[in-house]
């Protein structure tokens, strides 16, 4: 928590070891100064949009989003400081790769079979005659369209 100069007034435990730094180091100093041997901090001063953060910490690496909520004196409506909140998306980002990785494993197995079918459908093409050969055409289209078909679905997902 920064206060209207954006001097550090308090810091938690868990910001504490994000930060790498020591409560007693750091309270009633100024924000940038400690930002100034600080890069995560920096990040957190300076970062205005809400895109995820990767941060690595007790070995293992995880992603937060920033929140700023302003402190406002009551009396004189005045900006009196502010909080910055770390939310630890950590979950949903695990949850997402994963669903993009099973995504991209699912359309890679759906492409293989229907390209074995598809030089299946051609081996056959040299023995038929116009009416099979049409046929087989059809379903080499119809395999196309729908690997396009999945392809767009797993995309957009």
């Amino acid at each position: 928590g920064l206060d209207g100069e954006r001097k550090i007034l308090f810091i938690n435990a868990l910001a504490e070891k994000l930060l790498g730094v020591q409560k007693e180091k750091v309270l009633d100093k100024p924000a940038a100064e400690v930002a100034r041997q600080n890069d995560l901090l920096r990040t957190l001063l300076n970062k205005t949009n809400n895109e995820p953060m990767r941060i690595f910490a007790d070995n293992k690496e995880s992603y937060f989003t920033k929140e700023v909520a302003q402190i406002t004196d009551a009396d004189t409506q005045r900006a009196a400081g502010e909080f910055i909140i770390l939310k630890n998306i950590t979950l949903f980002e695990e949850q997402k790769a994963k669903g993009i990785s099973h995504s991209a494993a699912a359309f890679h197995d759906v492409k293989k079979h229907l390209t074995t079918i598809d030089k299946s459908l051609t081996h056959l093409e040299t023995d038929a005659n116009d009416a099979q050969r049409a046929f087989l055409t059809l379903l080499k289209t119809e395999n196309s369209d729908f690997l396009q078909h999945i392809e767009v679905q797993l995309l957009s997902h």
